[in-house]
């Protein structure tokens, strides 16, 4: 598999981009600052915009919408996702960046270093031309400070599943129970609870050592200030700061939050850091933590989820799981449910659960 590294880092006044692997090496520098993707990411994220994000999406709209594109409103929200995409594509990286990006072999693996300053913006939906960056090629987000991967389990797979702990997720149920019938008769052995429990007992969960895997299903939300990101409990919010202080001697290899907004990060001025709950997770041990971006349908992401842990029980890399997992939902959707877009993998995308049959 071909392998290359594609690192973003932006200042006040301009973006530096490179591309290097498996015999290429392009970099280059553009006029975009970093407050422009703060703007980016407000647009994609439809927070409250401020003039300089509607200047842009002006600009935008000019550059790459058609003028009859928003003549049926069902046609509206794809293109307006796929624009932002190009935008990135063709205004941000620089042109032989982006040349050689559409160059690469579908399926090769890509591993995003995405300074700080930018991570809030999701790189993973630049739109080549050809597709969704993240249907083209296997990716995740790495650091340069990247620990060793741990070696693949053996035996059965421990997963600590929490689904609907507020009890006014109905659906989130159906989800977990979905998820467990898909993989009945696999080697993941699944210990669920629901509104039961609480957020003191899921923090000792975590903290055991006793789970591979960890899914949450429920509410989560974001924060402009780091630690501040929350999973909600019925009896009180679990804030990533606390998840950041465990002691986890054996940390779960993998958290994947089924959660609205699990993976947002802050997009405020004055933040630099990965404020998102998939930060505070990597910080406390987690080799690698799968969260969204926005909005998630409940039955779509059950879905998502069991294909993901099948393909991971077989073998399949995490990013491999991940790739798999978001061209077979874009088959099953398409465009009518964005599910295949609205995750984000923190880690190595090359790690491996179980070993490869």
């Amino acid at each position: 598999m071909m392998n290359y590294r594609l690192k973003i880092s932006a200042n006040e006044d301009s973006s530096k981009i490179s591309l290097k692997g498996s015999g290429l090496n392009y970099s280059g520098v553009t006029e975009i600052s970093s407050e422009k993707t703060r703007s980016l990411a407000t647009l994609y994220y439809g927070q409250q915009w401020t003039k300089k994000d509607i200047s842009l999406f002006g600009e935008i709209e000019q550059k790459l919408i058609p003028i009859d594109a928003t003549a049926h409103y069902n046609t509206l929200l794809p293109i307006y996702r796929k624009t932002l995409g190009q935008y990135i594509f063709q205004h941000i990286l620089p042109k032989n960046v982006a040349n050689a990006i559409q160059s690469l072999p579908t399926g090769s693996l890509l591993k995003l270093e995405v300074d700080q300053s930018v991570s809030h913006v999701p790189w993973e939906l630049m739109y080549t031309g050809h597709n969704y960056l993240c249907l083209e090629h296997i990716l995740g987000r790495v650091s340069s400070t990247q620990k060793n991967s741990p070696e693949p389990v053996n035996g059965s797979i421990s997963m600590l599943l929490v689904s609907n702990p507020t009890l006014d997720l109905y659906g989130s149920q159906n989800e977990a129970n979905y998820i467990i019938n898909q993989l009945r008769g696999s080697r993941m052995r699944i210990t669920r609870y629901g509104f039961e429990i609480k957020k003191d007992d899921y923090l000792k969960l975590l903290e055991s050592g006793n789970f591979q895997v960890v899914h949450y299903s429920g509410h989560s939300g974001s924060s402009p200030e780091p630690g501040k990101c929350c999973h909600e409990f019925k009896d009180k919010l679990c804030y990533g700061s606390e998840i950041e202080a465990l002691n986890m001697k054996i940390p779960p290899f993998l958290v994947f939050s089924n959660s609205c907004q699990s993976a947002e990060d802050s997009i405020e001025e004055e933040e630099t850091g990965n404020t998102s709950l998939a930060g505070s997770y990597l910080k406390a041990g987690v080799v690698g933590c799968v969260g969204t971006i926005w909005t998630v349908s409940d039955k779509a992401s059950g879905m998502f989820a069991s294909d993901f842990y099948r393909l991971l029980l077989f073998g399949s890399t995490i990013g491999e799981a991940l790739f798999n997992a978001r061209r077979t939902s874009f088959k099953r959707w398409g465009y009518s449910d964005f599910i295949w877009g609205s995750y984000i993998l923190f880690g190595d995308p090359e790690i491996r659960l179980v070993k490869r049959n």
